[in-house]
């Protein structure tokens, strides 16, 4: 299968799911993520800002800053993606694709 037709599908796919499955599937893959010793352990993550279903991220970048870790997002520099530092959720503008960045 092509890949913008993939694409296209895993977007449908994610479009149709309800609120509470996307919440409740968000909070699994985080909480997952914060068992992880690799976690613990990273001083500096990269995250994103969620758009189209995707998932949620919000539990990260709070137990992030809590614990002092340097939190990364992606923003679009002309035909270019570059990470920046986050400072603050306060930081975060809709940017490229009104997607939110620092």
């Amino acid at each position: 299968m092509p890949k913008r037709s993939l694409r296209s599908q895993l977007l449908a796919e994610r479009r149709a799911l309800s609120h509470h499955l996307w919440l409740t599937s968000s909070q699994a893959a985080q909480q997952n993520l914060l068992a992880l010793v690799e976690f613990g352990q990273a001083e500096c993550i990269a995250l994103y800002a969620p758009a189209h279903n995707e998932t949620d991220t919000s539990l990260l970048l709070t137990a992030a800053f809590e614990s002092g870790k340097r939190v990364l997002y992606p923003a679009v520099c002309g035909q270019k993606m570059v990470f920046r530092l986050l400072e603050s959720r306060a930081s975060l503008q809709k940017g490229a694709f009104g997607i939110l960045e620092p």
